[in-house]
């Protein structure tokens, strides 16, 4: 790549990045994870985070738990517990492919 390249997704230099040897696994050449995510009481929205069963979302490598909860359009201050693979977790946390999400606000004694 030029010197003089620039991410065409978020304006960063080639400075800021590291060299990936390898085959890009999306169309856009960015690596993707899918992660499937549960949401209980308040926090349900249809097709995009129900209770019954997780659904899959498709995040760039290197998401955390709260680009998740961007993209899903969910108010981060009603979530009060978060679990990665049946672990509490903030949401700082970097997620992985096939990791299950599940997001809850306080409910009953909580």
């Amino acid at each position: 790549m030029p010197d003089n390249w620039v991410c065409p997704l978020c304006g960063a230099t080639k400075s800021f990045f590291f060299r990936h040897e390898g085959k890009p696994t999306s169309e856009q050449g960015h690596p993707k994870i899918t992660v499937h995510v549960k949401c209980f009481s308040t926090l349900v929205k249809a097709d995009a985070c129900d209770y019954k069963g997780s659904t899959a979302h498709e995040l760039p490598e290197g998401a955390t738990i709260h680009d998740l909860i961007e993209k899903l359009s969910l108010p981060l201050e009603a979530i009060k517990i978060i679990f990665v693979n049946n672990r509490e977790a903030e949401t700082d946390t970097v997620l992985r492919d096939g990791d299950q999400v599940a997001m809850s606000p306080v409910t009953g004694a909580m």
